[in-house]
């Protein structure tokens, strides 16, 4: 009986320690993502697109851009032209998916004026 605690025990003890180091890795924290766009900030192509007004919203609120550059690192996007393609289609793909809005006041007068 003892022994059926302790083995579940383990396996518990080791399932939980897989999922804190695998789970954190696909996960990265607030403060990792801040890091690496910091280090990205030294590349010139990086800093091109960070201080455009737009991207920049995107690097700081975009989950998916976020989630990108601090699963992958800066380092792995330094090095890879893949990554930072990616990292621009994604900041892309972003920039389609936000709303966007119409000033409709600008555009009323010619849609009542219009002969039915």
């Amino acid at each position: 009986m003892l022994e059926g605690f302790f083995s579940f025990l383990f396996e518990f003890i080791g399932e939980f320690f897989l999922y804190m180091l695998f789970d954190r890795s696909s996960n990265p924290s607030k403060k990792r993502i801040n890091t690496e766009i910091e280090k990205l900030k030294t590349e010139s192509w990086f800093k091109v697109l960070y201080e455009e007004p737009n991207h920049k919203k995107r690097f700081e609120t975009n989950d998916s851009v976020r989630h990108f550059i601090g699963e992958k690192g800066a380092k792995r996007i330094k090095n890879s032209k893949k990554h930072q393609q990616e990292l621009i289609d994604l900041l892309h793909e972003a920039h389609l998916f936000e709303p966007s809005f119409i000033d409709v006041g600008k555009y009323s007068s010619s849609l009542t004026n219009k002969k039915k």
